[in-house]
C-alpha cells in the first residue's frame, strides 16, 4: 500500500500566527452564540455553525465562505427544514428529503454552503 498517498496535503503550511487567529475566532464566533443562547433561553447554538467556523476562521478565501454563500446557504437549508417539518411526520426519511432538497435548493440559488439540516 502507498502511504505517502495518505499523508499528502493539499493544502499549503498555515502560518501558526493565522492557525491561532481561527481558532480564536471560532471560539469567539460559539462563545457569542453560547451566551446569547443562555441570555435568550433559545436554541442558537446548531452543528452548522462550528462548521461554519471552521470555513470562515480557516479557509476564508473558499468560495463556500463567502458572505452570500454562508448566510444566503444557512436561510436556504433553514427555511427548507422548517417546510419540511410543517408539512412531512417526524420521520429519518423526512430529514434524508429536507436535506436533499436544502442541497438542492442552495445549487440552484449558488449559495452552497455545507453543512446545513
Amino acid at each position: 500500500m502507498n502511504w505517502s498517498l495518505f499523508l499528502k496535503r493539499h493544502q499549503p503550511a498555515p502560518k501558526v500566527t493565522l492557525a491561532l487567529l481561527a481558532g480564536l475566532g471560532g471560539v469567539v464566533g460559539i462563545g457569542v452564540l453560547g451566551a446569547l443562547t443562555s441570555l435568550t433561553t433559545l436554541a442558537l447554538i446548531m452543528a452548522p455553525f462550528g462548521a461554519s467556523c471552521v470555513l470562515l476562521f480557516s479557509v476564508a478565501s473558499s468560495p463556500l465562505s463567502q458572505p452570500a454563500n454562508v448566510i444566503g446557504g444557512h436561510l436556504v437549508s433553514a427555511v427548507v427544514g422548517m417546510v419540511m417539518m410543517w408539512i412531512l411526520p417526524d420521520t429519518w426519511w423526512a430529514v434524508a428529503l429536507a436535506v436533499g432538497l436544502a442541497i438542492s435548493a442552495m445549487a440552484l440559488l449558488r449559495v452552497t454552503h455545507p453543512p446545513h439540516c
